[in-house]
């Protein structure tokens, strides 16, 4: 029998990140994440309100 696990995390860009860059990492991360043996699904989402602030589920 196999447990799942879920993951939800707050994901801040600082000051000094570009954000375009920031969102490119943040991008690639969840899709490496997806590529991992047992993950069925990796997303954040940007909040509308502070757009360097990203909520990931996994």
């Amino acid at each position: 029998m196999s447990t799942a696990i879920s993951l939800t995390a707050t994901l801040r860009l600082t000051p000094e990140a570009e954000l375009p860059d920031g969102i490119a990492a943040i991008s690639a991360f969840c899709a490496a994440m997806r590529s991992e043996p047992g993950c069925t699904f990796a997303h954040a989402m940007q909040e509308n309100e502070n757009p360097r602030q990203f909520i990931l589920w996994e």
